[in-house]
């Protein structure tokens, strides 16, 4: 069987642009993996016999545009009328500590297959429409099998994401069932987790619970403790992770009442990641079905992003996901302001503060019905 990668516009593009030199390049990785379930990539990734250096100066006398945006991992993004397309080198390991890896470029594709974590991402697909498996990889997404390249141990010791990234793609992959001594050497070696830094930690945490099989891997961990040596989730069988919800929100929910400090060190979440966990944390009443003005009052009071993250986290409870519109939630404004109460005689300080928030629960009372007027009338 022939695949047509034509079929997409961008790598059609890229075929006449380098179509002296396509010997030279195979599509790789997830877009592989698509392609042979029947999905549709969602990005490409291309594999190339290059070094990084020569397939830069292949792509100045072809007159591609491209960014070095890679170059410690072999990997440069060229721009294809202004779409990206990422091509990495083929590489292999010669040395590894379970964080970082030392690499030498190579120019057989084989060997770069026997580098890869599991055998459904090290397919490659020729510009000829062939597949290439060095790995048994087809078979095993045609078993829907989630299998390590070689020996499990050894695999996740040159890398220990690679305990994460199981979990990952048990999520990502429905149906999918893990090959169990690729298990039991994650579980065996899941306390060298803490050894990884906090963004490849927090990268592969937020794609996993992106995935559409997300209950299935929470169920795995509640199990395993596959993750509790960094992260000891809360999972709740009643919730609703199939809704289409941020992952942040999800996150909020599975560590519901737990260290935030605690995230800030382990993930490095950002401040205002830290600031929508806590306002989640003590996230404002709500009816299950609220009512419009009920909606406009929150997006007033939190502003819209905190509103969005609210609904969602709500939904997960209710599996009722409310998306109000720019234009229903509207804009606005409290009609009086701090120097009207000054002219009616205030003077700056607590009191005044208090005053017009005694005057802002009226307004908002009254659906943003009262004017300035009529607020003034309740002084």
């Amino acid at each position: 069987m022939t695949y047509n990668l034509s079929n997409s516009p961008l790598l059609k593009k890229f075929a006449e642009i380098f179509v002296n030199e396509l010997d030279n390049f195979r599509l790789a990785g997830g877009a592989v993996r698509d392609i042979l379930l029947d999905k549709t990539p969602q990005d490409f990734d291309l594999a190339s016999k290059y070094h990084p250096a020569e397939l830069m100066e292949l792509c100045d006398i072809l007159q591609v545009k491209y960014i070095p945006s890679g170059l410690q991992y072999g990997t440069i993004t060229i721009l294809l009328d202004d779409q990206p397309l990422e091509i990495t080198s083929l590489r292999k390991d010669l040395k590894t500590d379970g964080r970082h890896a030392e690499v030498t470029y190579c120019s057989d594709f084989a060997e770069d297959a026997l580098r890869r974590d599991f055998t459904i991402n090290a397919l490659y697909i020729s510009f000829d429409g062939k597949l290439h498996d060095y790995v048994g990889g087809k078979q095993d997404l045609e078993n829907k099998l989630l299998r390590f390249v070689g020996e499990p141990a050894a695999r996740i010791k040159e890398d220990y994401l690679r305990i994460l990234r199981l979990l990952r793609f048990y999520a990502q992959l429905p149906d999918f069932a893990l090959d169990e001594p690729a298990l039991t050497a994650a579980c065996d070696l899941k306390e060298k987790l803490t050894l990884l830094s906090a963004e490849r930690i927090k990268a592969e945490l937020w794609k996993l619970l992106a995935g559409k099989n997300l209950i299935a891997a929470l169920k795995l961990n509640q199990k395993t403790q596959l993750i509790d040596p960094l992260l000891k989730l809360n999972y709740q069988a009643e919730l609703n992770f199939h809704l289409p919800l941020k992952a942040l929100v999800k996150f909020a929910r599975l560590y519901l009442g737990q260290n935030l400090q605690h995230l800030k060190i382990i993930l490095k979440l950002s401040n205002h990641e830290l600031e929508l966990l806590k306002f989640l944390a003590k996230a404002p009443q709500i009816n299950e079905q609220p009512q419009l003005g009920e909606l406009q009052k929150l997006n007033y009071l939190y502003g819209t992003e905190k509103l969005e993250y609210l609904l969602e986290f709500k939904a997960l409870k209710s599996g009722i996901l409310i998306k109000p519109t720019a234009a229903e939630l509207g804009e606005f404004i409290l009609p009086i302001s701090g120097n009207d109460l000054i002219a009616q005689g205030f003077t700056p300080g607590k009191e005044l503060g208090q005053k017009l928030k005694e005057i802002e629960s009226a307004w908002l009372a009254s659906d943003f019905k009262l004017s300035k007027e009529e607020l003034l009338k309740l002084l």
